[in-house]
């Protein structure tokens, strides 16, 4: 039965190399949603400027790059009602499949099952609202940020969230890491502890800059040396590269929280009090920011020359549309395509034939 279209909120689609957590230096498409159920004062995600798409041109984007790792991320992809139709399309694809997600809402059981792996990353922020019923109880990984006095929180999710990962990450406000911080909690965490034990992740890719140098080079280079990037030379050694920015980094940043242990009590409070005015500053200027990339599509901001180009631009959309339709009717129809066609149905049917399988095996009922 054919789903009905359902709009995906899309930030950007992108390649590059996973930054943080377990799976750190991967090879992956990043797919990042937009929206978010969750407010962080820290987030320098821009969830909230996003395009809407179809469905199938999400599929189509993503299916371009040559990287078969997948990763889902947001905002909160888990509240996006066309996710389950994506992860349905990309696991025929045969793609592997991240999500990163807040885990105050649990994945519906279909979703999972094509979930290659669940990263959790809680918000002690919020902790009031991680009730048992609805939050993630199982994943492969817990990324916990370090944005405060978070241990009694760390050691709640340890204890509720089953992973075989956990990590500590470092929080960046407004420029500042507090590494030797997060170096003691996981001291702290960890004393006495033969499992479940706390690790420390860095966030590479913005250390290094690497996600928007990934971007460069899979938008200048040919096909043949995106593949050639995937097969892990040069992004393993761009991943190194990452590691020994992040350890330079780090050092960095203990001899600052030694400088920053002599100062007095007013003075810490006067600094905390820039640095939470400058993360407020720093979030109105994205949101502006937004708005700004929204308003030549917002009919609040008219003027009778607006209206003529808005209008003038609608008629070209139209025409853009026609003229891609007549192409794709058009080349659909070669030969070699309709072969291949036929070659892709036959594939799925062969799909679907061992999925019934697999679930006749696999399903517990008589």
């Amino acid at each position: 039965m054919k789903r009905d279209a359902v709009g995906i909120q899309v930030v950007e689609i992108f390649e590059s190399l996973q930054g943080e957590g377990y799976n750190t230096g991967m090879p992956a498409v990043f797919l990042r949603l937009g929206g978010c159920n969750l407010a962080c004062p820290w987030c320098d995600t821009a969830h909230d400027s996003f395009v809407t798409l179809e469905e199938d041109e999400v599929v189509e984007r993503v299916a371009a790059f040559a990287c078969k790792a997948l990763i889902i991320t947001g905002g909160e992809p888990l509240i996006h009602a066309g996710l389950g139709g994506l992860l349905e399309r990309f696991k025929l694809l045969s793609r592997w499949i991240g999500v990163e997600t807040n885990g105050l809402v649990a994945p519906p059981e279909p979703w999972r099952r094509r979930i290659d792996y669940l990263a959790v990353s809680p918000k002690a922020l919020y902790a009031a609202l991680y009730d048992d019923e609805r939050m993630v109880r199982q994943a492969d990984e817990v990324r916990i940020v370090v944005d405060g006095d978070v241990q009694a929180f760390c050691e709640n999710m340890r204890d509720r969230i089953e992973a075989a990962h956990y990590f500590l990450s470092p929080c960046d406000r407004a420029g500042e890491i507090n590494v030797a911080d997060t170096v003691r909690l996981l001291g702290r965490l960890n004393r006495g502890r033969r499992s479940k034990k706390w690790l420390l992740s860095f966030q590479t890719h913005k250390l290094a800059g690497f996600a928007d140098g990934m971007c460069c080079i899979n938008r200048l280079f040919p096909i043949y040396w995106r593949r050639t990037l995937n097969k892990g030379v040069i992004m393993r050694a761009a991943y190194w590269t990452c590691v020994m920015a992040g350890c330079l980094i780090g050092a960095a940043g203990l001899l600052v929280a030694q400088d920053l242990s002599k100062l007095t009590e007013a003075q810490r409070k006067q600094l905390n009090d820039w640095m939470a005015e400058r993360a407020e500053r720093m979030i109105a200027a994205h949101r502006l920011e937004g708005e700004l990339n929204r308003a030549p599509n917002d009919p609040a901001n008219t003027s009778p020359e607006i209206e003529a180009l808005r209008k003038r631009y609608q008629e070209l959309q139209n025409e853009m549309s026609r003229v891609q339709a007549d192409l794709h009717k058009k080349v659909m129809a070669l030969p070699a395509m309709q072969e291949k066609r036929a070659k892709l149905e036959q594939e799925r049917q062969q799909i679907k034939e061992l999925s019934d399988k697999v679930k006749v095996v696999t399903d517990p009922t008589p």
